[in-house]
C-alpha cells in the first residue's frame, strides 16, 4: 500500500485505533474489578481470567494497534517528505 493515505483512509485508521483503545479500556476495567481473593477455586479462576485479559490487551496492542500506528507514522513521514519538511 502507498504510504500516502487519503483523508478518508486516515480518518478510518484513527477511528479504528480509537475503537481499539476503548476496547483496551473495557478490558482494564474488568481487570480492576477482578476479585483475586476468596477460596482457592475462585482465586484460581480469577487468576486465569486475569491472565487471559492481560493476553488480550497484549494481542490488541501488538496485532491491531501497532500496525495502525505504524501505518499512520509512515504516512506522516511520507507527507513530511512530500512537503519538504524534516522536523
Amino acid at each position: 500500500m502507498s504510504e500516502l493515505l487519503s483523508r478518508q483512509e486516515v480518518t478510518e485508521r484513527i477511528q479504528k485505533l480509537n475503537e481499539l483503545v476503548a476496547r483496551e479500556q473495557e478490558i482494564k476495567e474488568k481487570l480492576v474489578n477482578l476479585k483475586l481473593y476468596g477460596n482457592r477455586e475462585h482465586v484460581f479462576h480469577a487468576r486465569k481470567e486475569h491472565d487471559e485479559l492481560i493476553a488480550e490487551i497484549e494481542r490488541l496492542r501488538m496485532t491491531e494497534m501497532l500496525p495502525i500506528a505504524t501505518e499512520l507514522n509512515n504516512f506522516i513521514e511520507a507527507a513530511k517528505k512530500k512537503l519538504g519538511r524534516t522536523e
